[in-house]
């Protein structure tokens, strides 16, 4: 007879079975590991969880590809958990550091992400950086 377990049991029991093979191992996640570790806390809805698991991951020593990934997720966490002035800071960071990479649409995501955490000024301040950065073409917000 099996037993039913909520999802937020199944979360902890996830995390609990992902901290004693970590502890077996002895070992620091990679930032791969990291980076699928956020992914998954995403898709979780755990806003916080994602960006700390993310911040972690870029402290270590992840190659460009990781790199990228870890500072979108950490964006999206930050933006989804409320913290609009980290979440801006990270996408003025971003777009300095990698102006190729930083499309119009990543600033409707953010504000879209900070709106919906009820960040409605930070919202529209993401909006209006994007189009000082990209007068021609407004961020879509859908």
């Amino acid at each position: 007879m099996g037993v039913a377990l909520s999802h937020a049991s199944r979360r902890v029991a996830r995390r609990a079975c992902a901290s004693a093979l970590l502890a077996l191992c002895a070992c620091e996640p990679s930032a791969r590991q990291h980076l699928a570790e956020s992914r998954s806390l995403l898709a979780e809805a755990d806003w916080s969880g994602a960006a700390a698991s993310a911040e972690r991951g870029l402290a270590g020593d992840p190659d460009a590809r990781e790199a990228w990934g870890l500072a979108l997720v950490r964006l999206e966490g930050l933006a989804r958990s409320g913290r609009a002035d980290e979440a801006r800071q990270l996408l003025r960071e971003l777009a300095r550091s990698f102006p190729d990479r930083v499309p119009p649409s990543q600033y409707g995501a953010t504000a879209s992400q900070l709106r919906a955490a009820g960040q409605g000024a930070a919202a529209v301040e993401v909006l209006d950086m994007g189009l000082a950065r990209f007068p021609a073409i407004p961020p879509s917000t859908a």
